[in-house]
């Protein structure tokens, strides 16, 4: 098994055409088809040459391939793939990497199939094998090595008091793991052996035992099966059998805010005001006394969100629908939760997906605070953008204090950056040094 094209790997160079007309005639029709997608990525790759010009030298290769797959996403292409499988070809599902290698690859066999000619090379970007191993490389210089025994690297979001505490940070990668650190008095671990467990009280109430699993010098690791809400202070104390040994305490926690429960047709107020938020108050029945109610910070969004604009909440967990804003409140009728409803936890994300909200992405704060800490960071993440101008502000102020070095993260957030996402993408390409 061969093929006469530099980038196709698969079929056989001297295999005769098909016998039957029928799978003669589609797989001739094929050529075509795939032939014009093939033309409307040159054609999108040739608007945008200014574009690739402008791009940094070490990624205009990206550049190019970028275009080439969405000129290929313009086109519907589901029923194109279903045939190419139907004859066993590549069904181009894994063209992103290498877009124009991946089309010249099955137009090579589809040409060896017929006892054609094959479309002349257009000098691919990346080939079939550089493609993903440069897709590859650039996910490696923005997020670090591959883990061991894990193919997902992860991001997670710090509470504020990490910036004084470095023990939260420890403790923040520690549930990475599906374990949280807790201080607790000196006097349990020196005496606690493997077997013991440990006993407490939590925060609603609810007896809970944490069998020991692993134990040093200064550290006892103990496993949780159920959910414990802790409090610092809260007693605790060390079991072995039906002996207890000791007793001691838990030592400082950082505050946290009770999550607020929401079902869907629950009402939740946005208020401009920067007040603490609180759950909704229900009777025995379970029907609402008096509803919930988050602050929002976004001081934009009382002047420009209107009736009927979706919301976004923790991410995306949560969804609802505006139903009124008077300038100091916004109410949302929530819409999307969890089957059992969904918990909104202090200092989660509010979006407004489809709002054209009148905000720089970077503000002067971001400026100063970007200033501040680049000297100490790997990767700056740019929320909120909306288009390409917002992606050259963060590349102008990078270039001023000198961070070209940094890695950057672009959160594709509302729905103006995901109409601009071509242009977005390409202006990233510009930097440096950045992996984007």
């Amino acid at each position: 098994m061969s093929s006469t094209h530099p980038h196709t790997a698969v079929t056989a160079a001297n295999e005769p055409a098909p016998s039957d007309p029928d799978t003669l005639r589609l797989m001739r029709e094929l050529q075509q088809r795939l032939g014009e997608v093939r033309a409307a990525a040159l054609r999108l790759e040739a608007a945008h040459a200014a574009d690739i010009d402008a791009a940094d030298p070490a990624w205009r290769a990206s550049a190019r391939n970028l275009l080439h797959y969405l000129g290929v996403r313009r086109h519907d292409i589901r029923v194109l793939q279903g045939e190419l499988i139907a004859c066993g070809l590549s069904s181009l599902s894994n063209m992103e990497s290498c877009t124009l290698a991946s089309i010249d690859s099955v137009l090579a066999n589809l040409a060896i199939l017929t006892g054609s000619q094959a479309p002349a090379p257009a000098g691919v970007p990346v080939d079939l094998r550089g493609g993903p191993q440069l897709l590859a490389d650039h996910a490696g210089a923005l997020l670090g090595p591959v883990p061991d025994g894990r193919a997902t690297r992860i991001m997670v979001t710090t509470p504020s008091e990490a910036a004084h505490d470095p023990a939260l940070v420890d403790a923040e990668t520690q549930p990475l793991g599906d374990t949280g650190r807790i201080g607790i008095s000196a006097g349990i671990v020196q005496r606690a052996t493997d077997g013991d467990r440990l006993r407490l009280t939590d925060a609603r109430g609810k007896t809970r035992e944490l069998p020991l699993t692993r134990r040093d010098a200064r550290t006892l690791l103990a496993s949780v099966e159920r959910t414990v809400y802790l409090q610092g202070g809260a007693v605790i104390e060390l079991w072995c059998g039906n002996r207890r040994l000791a007793t001691g305490s838990v030592g400082r926690l950082p505050p946290v805010s009770a999550p607020i429960v929401l079902h869907n047709g629950d009402a939740l107020p946005l208020t401009r005001e920067d007040r603490p938020g609180r759950d909704a108050e229900r009777d025995a029945s379970g029907a609402v006394i008096s509803v919930a109610h988050v602050h929002c910070s976004l001081e934009a969004a009382f002047r420009q969100v209107r009736n009927g604009d979706p919301v976004s909440l923790d991410d995306g967990r949560i969804g609802g629908i505006v139903e009124d804003n008077d300038g100091t409140t916004i109410c949302v009728r929530i819409t999307r939760t969890g089957p059992a409803g969904s918990r909104l936890g202090a200092g989660k994300g509010i979006n407004f997906p489809a709002t054209r909200l009148d905000v720089p992405a970077l503000t002067a704060r971001d400026l100063a605070d970007l200033e501040a800490v680049a000297g100490f960071a790997d990767i700056v993440a740019l929320s909120f953008l909306r288009d390409a101008r917002d992606v050259s502000a963060l590349l102008e102020a990078l270039g001023r204090i000198g961070a070209n070095h940094l890695g950057i993260v672009l959160k594709i957030e509302n729905r103006q950056a995901f109409e601009n996402l071509p242009a977005i993408l390409l202006a990233s390409l510009r930097a440096p040094n950045a992996q984007c």
